[in-house]
């Protein structure tokens, strides 16, 4: 190694010279001359170097572009990485493209260097894989075997397979495949002496066993079901069915009404894993049916009834033959059932029959119970009653009623009415019920009489009457051999000519109807009872100045009459005796000439009113209290007013003072019942006193002015 220092002002360089820098000379050993390559092969190529290269160097074998050009395109293809001469070992690019004037060159890195070019064209060939594939991939037994290749580029191909397969065809077909014939083909591509390849798989599945087909029946008739039905011994296979206008995909397919288009052959067949097998059953004949019949019957079908079944077809020469619930069969056109019930509910079905064909048809048939009538009932079958006749039913609709004499009427209940009855409205009855469904009901009937009604009866009656009086009342018919009835208020009834009720009510009064009756017609007649209310009546006395009086008072004594009436006659008594002449309203009495202390008088009135009860009444008694002049100042006239009174007074009065007054009231047995303190006003007083509720009786007030004792009797009722 040299070392050069060189100085540059105040810098020094120090610069090491590689053993390297100068370029070494690459040979090709021999010049390269090979001239024909694929895709994929190796080859070695040799050099030669003078020089002296690092040891890092990599010498590298560059392949040109198709047109021989190491700019764009140019590519690597080996390498080693050494400083000496040697051989480097060349792979050919896959993706290499076809041509035939490719040139190498060798180059290095350290130092760079390249040799030239080798000096002759070569050939570099490029076979794309091929695309292999089989259609289809999976077969059967039997199958034809159809093999593919294609390439993008002009190449010959050549297969290989399975049991000794090979061709040299494109598209090679392998006829009758066996379950040997599965497995890998492969296919080679080949350009010159290259080629690639592929392969396809193939499998070969096996057949499933012959299928058995057959069909019922053999030899069917038009409007038949034709059953078709198939086995096999292979498992899992699915099934698959044509014929005239027919394909299914089940098993035992069924095909119903068939028609004489349906005669041919039906093929079968079952499928396993893209396998089939087949077998054909043929329909040779299809005779014809007659024609389907026509069926109806009696409507509505009532239970008990008469019941009709009615069929016919447009074929000729046929038979018949019915079936239905629970157990009828027949073999007429047209049968009878005698008593329809409930158990014939259900399907009836006809079928006709020509030379081994048949054809059905079926009618539903529900049974409906017939309407009950209830027993007919009579009303009004007497002369100008409303003639009514009655039955029911559970079920509704119309009732046609009929007479023997031609009376004839419809309604929707089971009632009639013929107003103003007579013997002409007589005869039998008859009655039909027909319900919504239109079922009829049993016939029901009865006979009318018109019965002729007795004579109108005529009443007498005490009315009106007071209450608490006695109430008579008495009817006749001219008619005989009637028997009577009474009804009236409150519920009255009576089966008499007479009808007698003492101490009449006020709820008496009103309608009496007295009814005569012979063979179950009446005639009637009304009378209006009235019952007056009793009157109570009441008498009240009044006496003034009042019953506690002095000796040769003069009392005026008044009788106030209630509810007596207008004119109501009266009798005063003195000690229960009647007073001779005392017969006013009012009496004037006399204190120690009419009347002496402790008398008592009441008056007794006796009622004007129409229904007094009772008709006389006594007042209460008066009692006539005079004062002890002796031990009360006389010179005063204290009174208390009103008397008799009920604990409410007032006390009025002179006395000799102006100073206080003490009152005092005392009952019957000593006792205090009332003291107050009143002044007098110039020597007179007024003081309202009010001891309601006290007990009935005589009480003594006492008033005490100065020295100055008054005392008055007086009662409480």
């Amino acid at each position: 190694m040299k070392r050069i220092c060189k100085v540059v002002k105040s810098l020094i360089i120090i610069i090491l010279l590689s053993p390297f820098c100068s370029k070494g000379a690459i040979t090709l050993v021999p010049p390269f001359v090979d001239s024909f390559y694929c895709a994929g092969d190796t080859f070695s190529v040799g050099y030669n170097v003078s020089g002296l290269y690092a040891g890092a160097n990599v010498f590298s074998v560059v392949l040109s572009n198709a047109s021989g050009s190491f700019g764009s395109g140019a590519a690597v293809i080996g390498f080693v990485n050494d400083s000496v001469s040697g051989t480097i070992l060349c792979t050919v690019p896959s993706f290499i493209t076809s041509g035939t004037n490719y040139r190498i060159k060798v180059r290095s890195n350290l130092p760079l260097d390249s040799s030239t070019q080798n000096g002759y064209p070569i050939t570099f060939v490029r076979v794309p894989i091929p695309t292999a594939s089989a259609n289809p991939a999976t077969i059967c037994i039997g199958d034809s075997l159809r093999l593919s290749a294609t390439d993008s580029i002009p190449v010959t191909f050549s297969w290989t397979g399975p049991a000794g397969f090979n061709s040299s065809a494109n598209n090679p077909v392998r006829l009758n495949a066996q379950l040997t014939y599965a497995g890998n083909y492969f296919v080679t591509a080949s350009v010159a002496s290259c080629s690639t390849s592929s392969f396809v798989n193939v499998k070969v599945n096996p057949l499933p066993a012959k299928p058995i087909a057959s069909h019922f029946p053999v030899t069917p008739c038009t409007g038949d079901t034709l059953k078709l039905s198939s086995s096999t011994s292979t498992v899992g296979v699915s099934y698959g069915w044509t014929g005239p206008g027919f394909g299914s995909s089940s098993q035992n397919p069924i095909i119903g009404n068939i028609d004489t288009l349906a005669k041919g052959n039906y093929i079968v067949t079952v499928s396993l894993n893209g396998c089939i097998a087949k077998d054909t059953t043929t329909v040779i004949n299809i005779k014809i049916s007659p024609n389907k019949p026509i069926i109806s019957c009696d409507s509505p079908a009532c239970n008990g009834a008469v019941f009709h079944l009615f069929s016919n077809t447009t074929t000729t020469g046929v038979t018949y033959n019915w079936s239905g619930p629970p157990a009828f069969s027949d073999t007429v056109k047209n049968p009878i059932i005698n008593s329809l019930s409930t158990a014939n509910n259900g399907a009836f079905v006809v079928t006709v029959s020509k030379a081994g064909c048949s054809s059905s048809n079926s009618i539903f048939v529900n049974v409906s119970p017939r309407p009950i009538l209830t027993a007919l009932t009579i009303t009004g079958a007497c002369e100008g009653d409303t003639l009514k006749l009655h039955t029911s039913s559970t079920s509704t609709g119309t009732y046609s009623w009929t007479i023997t004499t031609g009376y004839a009427n419809t309604t929707n209940t089971g009632d009639i009415a013929r107003p103003n009855s007579s013997t002409a409205y007589n005869g039998t009855y008859f009655v039909m019920l027909k319900d919504a469904v239109g079922c009829f009901s049993d016939t029901g009937f009865t006979v009318v009489t018109i019965k002729p009604k007795p004579a109108v009866p005529t009443i007498q009656t005490n009315s009106p009457v007071c209450e608490n009086h006695n109430l008579f009342l008495s009817g006749s018919s001219t008619t005989g051999g009637v028997s009577y009835g009474w009804t009236g208020p409150g519920g009255i009834s009576f089966s008499n000519n007479q009808l007698f009720l003492p101490n009449a009510k006020i709820t008496m009064g009103g309608n009496y109807i007295f009814t005569a009756t012979l063979n179950g017609c009446s005639s009637s007649a009304n009378a209006n009872v009235v019952v007056n209310p009793a009157i109570t009546p009441d008498v009240t006395i009044t006496a003034d100045p009042g019953t506690i009086v002095n000796p040769g008072a003069r009392v005026l004594f008044t009788a106030n009459a209630l509810k007596a009436g207008n004119n109501p006659k009266y009798q005063w008594r003195k000690n229960g005796v009647d007073i001779t002449g005392a017969t006013s309203d009012v009496y004037f009495a006399t204190i120690g000439k009419d009347l002496s202390d402790h008398d008592n008088l009441s008056v007794r009135i006796v009622s004007s009113e129409a229904c007094p009860f009772p008709d006389t009444v006594v007042s209460y008694v008066f009692t006539v209290l005079v004062n002890d002049l002796s031990d009360l100042d006389v010179d005063n006239d204290v009174i208390v007013y009103p008397g008799p009174n009920h604990g409410k007074f007032t006390i009025k009065g002179t006395v000799n003072t102006n100073d206080a007054v003490d009152v005092r009231i005392i009952d019957a047995i000593g006792q205090l019942v009332y003291e107050d303190l009143i002044l007098p006003s110039n020597k007179h007083l007024i003081l309202p006193v009010d001891i309601t509720g006290v007990a009935s009786g005589v009480y003594m007030l006492q008033l005490k002015a100065g020295d100055q004792l008054i005392n008055r009797r007086f009662t409480i009722r």
